[in-house]
């Protein structure tokens, strides 16, 4: 009985295998072969060194050694390692990359307690800017 609980927390896609479709997890995730979906756990995420995922990934941390494309959104740890590559959007609370990562992502913070919404007062001075430039001489410059 004790084998089966140890095997049910990791779901391991080996090398070769290939999956089209969106993975949903309450575990950890860890995958060698190639995904073409968005993978979404409450858990931790491992792709490695032979692992590629095509889609969007949301985690409390990631172990990225391998390759994405596609936009991560990580409310704990994102390490990227020296042999992963990306492209897309990183957000992320904490992260750490490796020398030798080819990262070509724009990097954000993670912080669920900030969202901008059309009444958020940032939200109006900006919309205000772009309906009144004339007023605003840095948002003719933009």
């Amino acid at each position: 009985m004790e084998e089966l609980n140890l095997a049910s927390s990791t779901s391991f896609f080996a090398k070769g295998f290939k999956i089209t479709g969106n993975i949903d997890a309450n575990n950890d995730v860890r995958i060698e072969g190639s995904v073409k979906g968005n993978i979404t756990t409450t858990k931790k995420v491992i792709i490695g060194t032979t692992g590629s995922v095509i889609g969007n990934v949301n985690a409390t941390n990631i172990s990225l050694m391998g390759e994405v494309s596609g936009d991560l959104k990580i409310s704990g740890l994102a390490t990227i390692g020296y042999t992963a590559k990306i492209n897309g959007t990183i957000t992320a609370e904490k992260l750490q990359i490796e020398a030798g990562a080819i990262i070509e992502a724009e990097i954000k913070r993670f912080n669920s307690s900030k969202v901008l919404s059309p009444n958020n007062t940032v939200m109006k001075g900006m919309k205000k800017m772009a309906d009144e430039p004339e007023n605003y001489p840095m948002a003719k410059a933009l």
